[in-house]
């Protein structure tokens, strides 16, 4: 009897050593992921930016070259 109990508690210290050491791996995985998606989303927030300033020059271009225009149609 008391080896059939050594035998279960031995038994479940493995399954127990092999669930944690699967879950660390889960966990590993996911917070791999989420680090690649962070990364991800900067690197897009930043062409988002760069996209949206390049916009704001040709827009201040444009508008500069109509004061331009009406200012030398005044003189």
């Amino acid at each position: 009897m008391v080896q059939e109990v050594k035998e279960k508690v031995s038994s479940l210290e493995k399954t127990l050593e092999d669930f944690i050491r699967h879950t660390n791996l889960g966990f590993a995985k996911v917070q791999n992921a989420s680090i690649e998606q962070k990364q991800s989303m900067d690197d897009f927030k930043e062409e988002m930016r760069l996209a949206d300033m390049q916009n704001f020059k040709v827009e201040l271009n444009k508008r500069w070259g109509e004061l331009a225009n009406r200012l030398g149609t005044l003189a």
